[in-house]
This record gives structure tokens, sequence and C-alpha cells, in this order.
């Protein structure tokens, strides 16, 4: 059994599994229902659990000296469903918008607090001939809040479905993480940076630890120096070293990759038919997997993960 928040604790007792794998994806304070009974059903399931994969290293340190059973593995991409759009025509409704730009700057996700909203709108003022191009809801209102949409080359689509998603990116000229530094956002492993990289887009990103450990991703401290790196991947479109290098690192983080590594470190076989079939999406590692939303939202159509 898998279950990546607390509060299923009591679903534990429900369905007994063979084996417990808890997956430790957020600060705490960030989910719904978090408080004194939320921490403690997170301290037991550290210290029962049979694996506790962190997605942060940040969080895997909360917990190191707590349980050896700890293990770091940030998130991963679905590889097949966003690479699969390499190459294919973008989205009807995108070809307009487009027009009389020089590059598309993009993100995708849920626009909250957690987006650096004034430093999307430097960008803009920086050069108006981009547009930056937001992808995703309103999760907590503080988009229409922060007033970058009053510039005409800031542009919110609102949400797409997850299964178009990766025609959206195409339409990408650079993807962007545009978060805020905090510790909230330090222990965050972004499943859109894998995507990003399946997806074959250049990425930047501001300065969040987990962004910072890879090789393809372009990360920068300030606005000048985010407009400075916006331009370096914009040059590096047609860089052959750097899309291979896009292309290996999409591809040793990809879900299939994360399967395998769980099911080694809980001693399963990822050859089982019901394993294979479910590494792409799920991540399952055991007959029985409980999934729980998160507060904040990945997915594009309907509010899920980060």
């Amino acid at each position: 059994m898998t279950t990546n928040l607390a509060s299923n604790e009591s679903l534990i007792e429900q369905c007994p599994p063979a084996r417990l794998v808890y997956e430790y994806i957020d600060e705490l304070e960030i989910f719904d229902g978090y408080g004194p009974a939320f921490v403690r059903a997170h301290d037991r399931l550290v210290r029962r659990a049979d694996l506790v994969v962190c997605t942060a290293r940040q969080l895997h340190d909360d917990i190191k000296d707590v349980t050896d059973r700890a293990a770091y593995l940030p998130n991963a991409g679905d590889y097949e469903h966003f690479h699969a759009a390499i190459g294919q025509p973008i989205p009807d409704d995108m070809a307009a918008l487009r027009k009389g730009y020089a590059a598309v700057i993009g993100f995708y996700g849920a626009l909250a607090k957690w987006l650096d909203y004034d430093l999307i709108g430097t960008v803009a003022d920086a050069r108006p001939d981009w547009l930056y191009l937001l992808i995703g809801p309103d999760y907590d209102r503080s988009l229409k809040r922060s007033g970058i949409l009053d510039r005409p080359n800031i542009t919110w689509l609102g949400p797409r479905p997850y299964a178009v998603l990766p025609a959206y990116l195409q339409v990408f000229d650079v993807a962007t993480i545009p978060f805020r530094i905090d510790r909230v956002t330090h222990s965050v492993s972004p499943v859109k940076l894998f995507e990003y990289m399946a997806g074959g887009k250049p990425i930047v990103a501001t300065a969040v630890k987990e962004c910072m450990q890879y090789a393809s991703v372009l990360t920068a401290e300030g606005p000048e120096a985010f407009v400075a790196a916006l331009d370096d991947a914009l040059a590096r479109r047609s860089d052959a070293n750097y899309i291979a290098l896009l292309e290996k690192e999409a591809h040793e983080n990809s879900w299939a990759a994360r399967v395998r590594r769980i099911t080694e470190l809980i001693g399963v076989s990822p050859t089982r038919p019901e394993v294979a079939e479910e590494s792409e999406t799920s991540a399952r590692t055991e007959d029985t997997t409980v999934r729980a939303d998160r507060a904040a939202p990945r997915t594009i159509p309907t509010p899920t993960r980060n």
C-alpha cells in the first residue's frame, strides 16, 4: 500500500498492507487539515512505514534521524505522454495568439501564492516582444489579485485538459518555474519540471533547490538574472547537445524509472503485469494503493497535485 497523506492513516487499518510505503511529498503546512493531529499521524507513519519516499532533499533531511527506512526519490514525469507531442501541430487556439511575438515564455500548473507574480510582471515589462503564457486554474485567486493580467503581453488561458497539455507545452519557446523562494518551495519537486524535459523545452526556474540539481535547468536569482537566463534558454532551442541533455534527464526521471527504484527498495518485482501497466501513471508498488489529493493542484483539468 502507498499513501501520500497523513490523513489517510485510518485506511491502513481497513486494508492492512503487506508493505507500507509513505510518500512524504511536501511541507505538512500546505495540506488541508494541517494541525496537531495531522502532524502526529505523519510522525506515526514515518516510524511505521517499510519505506518513506521523500520527494525533496529537505524533506529527507527532516526525517533521516527518525527512521533508517527513508529514501530521497524526486517526483517524475510521464515521458511518453509529453514526448509524443514534439513536432506535432500546436492547438488551433494558439496560432493566432502567438503572432506578433518573438517568443512565448510559458508556465502551466496551479496559479497560486507560491508563484512569484512580481517576477513574471517584471519579465513582461522588460521584454514586451515576448508573450508570457499562463495555463492552469487560479487556485487561490491570487492571480487576479496580482494585477499582472493588466499587461498586454501576459495571457492566461485557464485550465486545459491533461490529455492535450503536451500540445500546449509545444507552444512554449521556454518553459518556466517562477516560484517564490521559501522553505515550502524548497521542499517541492515539481512534476512539471520532468514533463518540460520530456517535451524537449528549454527550462528556466528560480533558485528552487529541487530544480537546481538538473543540468538541463537554467536557474536564476532575481529579475535581471531571470531575463538573462531566458535569453540563454532561447539560444539553446537549436543546440543539439542541450536537446540531448533534456532527453537524457527526462528518461532518467520518468515514472517507470521511479517505480523500478521503489520496487528495488521494498523488494517487490517490478515485472508483474499490473505493476508494469501502472508504472507511467501512478507509481504503484503494491496490489492496493491509497492515493490522496494534495491541497495544491498539479494536473490542469482538476486540481490534485503540484
